[in-house]
């Protein structure tokens, strides 16, 4: 079963998150149709934040999605039209568009069904709520971060970091990951810096499921962890002293109980983990 869902996606949060997760449980294919620039600047009276194809590349990274396109620029429902969706799961407070869209259905002569969502949490989570007036402080920004689960007879590789200059990062235990750079794609960021940082090359098994996003209030942006199970296929293990003061593999269940982890890596093991245990049985990780 084919699901549509549209949207700007200007700053990803939990709330677009949540849409997705319940599009997902209705389809056998998610396509997720993103707003264009012009069109975006022309609804909400400003200009989006993120360009359409930094927007388009976020939604591409989820693994919740099957296809992510940009939609249309000078009709918003051929889309509808080329892909015959089953059903188009709407927002719950999305109304660009809407009014027409069963008019248009039936005059493409689809049976496709429209639907809503439910709310994430009330008053949380909603993307205006991310940009701020010029008055108040500078716009919102968001950081990806693909980040590899390197597993080795089923245990978690993890570094500890060297980050003198910043003590609250210093010797703690983190996973290998990096900023995305401008035209790279996920699987490629995380294998650069898993070599880059272990010196081990790695090939992708699979993305899991859950994006982890950190938000940053204080410094007004928010950080996205993706993470993807990884195994070693090649290299020599050894780690940049630069950004590594040691690398070791641990058990699972020890990972759960390091107090010396950094947080938000810890947040993010804490959502996978059971996820993480499947994925290592049913590869023979």
């Amino acid at each position: 079963m084919r699901v549509m869902v549209f949207g700007t996606f200007d700053g990803i949060h939990a709330g677009h998150v949540f849409l997705l997760q319940q599009a997902r449980e209705l389809a056998d294919e998610l396509v997720v149709v993103v707003g264009r620039d012009a069109r975006v600047t022309d609804l909400k009276k400003r200009p989006p934040m993120h360009t359409e194809d930094e927007r388009l590349m976020l939604i591409q990274s989820l693994s919740l999605v099957d296809t992510a396109i940009l939609g249309d620029r000078d009709d918003v429902y051929t889309v509808v039209r080329e892909y015959s969706p089953e059903y188009i799961l709407l927002g719950y407070d999305q109304t660009f568009f809407t009014e027409e869209l069963e008019k248009k259905i039936k005059e493409f002569q689809l049976n496709t069904k429209v639907v809503r969502a439910k709310r994430y949490k009330e008053g949380q989570h909603k993307s205006s709520k991310m940009h701020p007036s010029e008055e108040q402080k500078p716009a919102f920004r968001q950081m990806i971060v693909p980040i590899a689960l390197v597993i080795k007879n089923g245990e978690l590789l993890m570094t500890l970091r060297n980050d003198p200059e910043n003590p609250r990062f210093h010797k703690k235990w983190e996973l290998p990951g990096g900023k995305l750079q401008l035209g790279e794609n996920l699987a490629d960021c995380v294998i650069r810096e898993t070599q880059e940082e272990v010196d081990y090359i790695v090939e992708i098994v699979t993305p899991l499921s859950r994006v982890n996003i950190m938000e940053e209030k204080e410094k007004n942006y928010q950080v996205c962890l993706i993470p993807h199970v990884v195994k070693i296929i090649g290299g020599e293990g050894n780690h940049s002293d630069r950004e590594v003061i040691e690398k070791r593999f641990f058990p699972l269940d020890e990972v759960l109980q390091k107090d010396d982890l950094i947080p938000e890596n810890l947040a993010m093991f804490q959502t996978v983990f059971q996820e993480l245990k499947q994925v290592i049985e049913k590869y023979g990780l």
